[in-house]
């Protein structure tokens, strides 16, 4: 079978080589344009779970406080889902291949399914640790690659030997190496493209929200949601999960193609859909002018069934056959693989050359239509007084006949040339009379601090402090509290210790001090008693007395002395 497999190849003149990466890409696309809603919902059954939890497992270790007490029970339902999502990725391709192959869909088969799970599990876990080695070295990547997308479509328990599962990866992941490399790289061109288009919509979206429904989100409120690894990650995601079904459709295709370099399977699938179109064709043959006697003759004798059976079996009309076969193939379902029609080669002529052709063909162009505009006009302006000139006097028969319109045109261009003289005059000598207005200093008002919105950055530091002692000096013990608080975000700020946002909590400026000043336990620890005294003021309600603002001014002291000893440039 081999041999021969290889001899009807070299018949159809086909050779491995011939499966190009463009080839590969518009037949998966193919594919999957011809695949039903079922085995992409299976897909998405398995990615998605794994895709959410992976996000929230994300956002969680990276700004949890607690994150590390739950990391290792998290990590291991990460790991649950992930093989929840490499089985469904293999039912995915399975079903992939019994549509290339033609095979009818197999039940679920308990211990081909455990053999299934167990070997993704055993092969797709390694690849979380060797593909980002083989990224790093570039050379083998693309090797590697394909070797554990094999693995999904070819570890799906059929074989109970793992091992040979894994060599027969391996064996077509060398297939086809060169056109293997181009068609990662128009894929992570093309996944390139489908992320900045994700991340502009992501973007863009909450601020239509804003403008349209005027809907404040997180995004349009702070202003710098997007400058954080959440919303990356997010975008990346979202990428993988459009990309990644063109993947595994595409290296199931190669499995296919390489596998049937031995087996001459697709020349089989080929094959038989032949056979069933020729039946077919056939059938409408024979059946077409059969059934047109049977509707416009009458009944034949008994003596007559000769004649009959060769009435039957009269050839149609090549004619119409041909008529019918070019209508079809020329319909756009169809047209998809035919090759483009090339425009004929002109004659080299130089580039001047070119242009100055290309120039006079649409003057031509252009004044055939204007002489065609001229005449509807002309024959217009004549229909409105039949059998006189322009001028009141019977018409005469004039060798140019289109002498009024020229006029009118003539006429209309001068108008035209005169506003827009007119127009730039106006606007030249109004943009020189202009004269430049000074904008005279604005005594800015002070910040209302009953305000809940207000934020640290409406003054410098400095700026708070004068306004806190101001309000000392009044008597307003609440208002000056929170004046020295803000004084105390806003010159963290200005050291560029902390980063000020609307959304951001008291809390979350703690744990941000505490990433930056790790190694200053009391820096943190004063800060969290100014925060605990500010909201026990300010959101209980209540006058503080002078010993708290004291208490409060010696802890801000203490922290921005030691920050500045270990922060300061010298």
């Amino acid at each position: 079978m081999v041999n021969g497999g290889r001899i009807i190849r070299r018949q159809v003149g086909r050779s491995p080589t011939d499966l190009g990466a463009i080839e590969l890409a518009e037949e998966t696309i193919h594919l999957l344009r011809l695949t039903p809603a079922g085995p992409l919902a299976t897909y998405y059954l398995g990615s998605l779970p794994f895709i959410l939890g992976l996000l929230y497992f994300w956002a969680d270790m990276s700004r949890g406080a607690f994150a590390h007490e739950y990391a290792a029970p998290a990590s291991l339902g990460l790991a649950l889902l992930f093989i929840w999502m490499k089985f469904w990725q293999a039912v995915f391709c399975r079903r992939l291949m019994e549509r290339l192959s033609g095979e009818d869909q197999q039940a679920h088969d308990p211990s081909r399914t455990a053999r299934l799970i167990a070997g993704q599990a055993l092969f797709q876990a390694s690849g979380l640790f060797v593909l980002p080695v083989a990224l790093v070295l570039v050379f083998p990547l693309a090797w590697v690659y394909a070797y554990y997308q094999n693995l999904t479509v070819l570890a799906d328990g059929r074989d109970k030997d793992l091992k040979a599962s894994a060599g027969e990866a391996w064996h077509m992941a060398r297939l086809w190496a060169r056109p293997n490399h181009l068609f990662l790289a128009l894929l992570f061109l093309f996944g390139l493209f489908v992320f900045l288009n994700l991340a502009l919509a992501l973007y863009m979206v909450p601020h239509l929200l804003n403008s349209l429904l005027g809907i404040e989100t997180l995004f349009t409120l702070s202003g710098t949601g997007y400058l954080n690894t959440t919303f990356w990650a997010v975008c990346a995601a979202l990428t993988y999960l459009c990309l990644d079904p063109l993947v595994k459709a595409a290296y199931t295709l190669r499995c296919f193609r390489g596998a049937s370099l031995q087996t001459g399977k697709d020349l089989k699938v080929d094959l038989s859909r032949l056979a069933a179109a020729s039946i077919l064709l056939m059938g409408l043959v024979v059946a077409g002018p059969a059934a047109e006697a049977a509707t416009s003759a009458p009944a034949p004798a008994r003596s007559s069934a000769g004649t009959h059976h060769a009435a039957a079996l009269t050839p149609l009309d090549t004619t119409e056959l041909e008529r019918s076969i070019s209508e079809v193939i020329s319909r756009r379902e169809f047209a998809w693989r035919l090759p483009q029609e090339k425009p004929p080669v002109k004659e080299e002529t130089g580039l001047l050359a070119d242009v100055f052709s290309w120039l006079g063909e649409n003057t031509k162009a252009a004044a055939k239509a204007v002489r065609r505009w001229l005449r509807k006009l002309s024959d217009w302006l004549d229909s409105l007084f039949p059998g006189r000139d322009r001028f009141g006097e019977p018409s005469q028969p004039k060798s140019d006949s289109f002498l009024p319109a020229n006029v009118l045109l003539y006429a209309l261009l001068a108008l035209s040339a005169s506003a827009l003289a007119i127009l730039v005059w106006r606007t030249w000598r109004k943009s020189r009379a202009a004269p430049v207005a000074v904008a005279a200093p604005v005594q800015a008002a002070a910040p209302d601090l009953e305000d809940e919105n207000l934020a640290a950055d409406a003054l410098p530091g400095d700026g708070w402090l004068q306004l806190a002692h101001e309000l000392l000096g009044r008597g307003e013990m609440r208002l000056a509290l929170r004046a020295f608080y803000l004084a105390t975000l806003a010159r963290l700020a200005e050291m560029e210790i902390i980063a000020l946002a609307k959304y951001k909590s008291n809390h979350e400026y703690l744990l941000e001090l505490g990433r930056r000043t790790g190694d200053l336990p009391d820096v943190r620890k004063s800060f969290a008693q100014n925060i605990a005294l500010f909201d026990a003021v300010w959101y209980g309600r209540r006058q503080p007395g002078p010993a708290e603002i004291d208490f409060f001014l010696l802890n801000q002291d203490l922290i921005i002395a030691q920050l500045r000893r270990e922060f300061s440039p010298e």
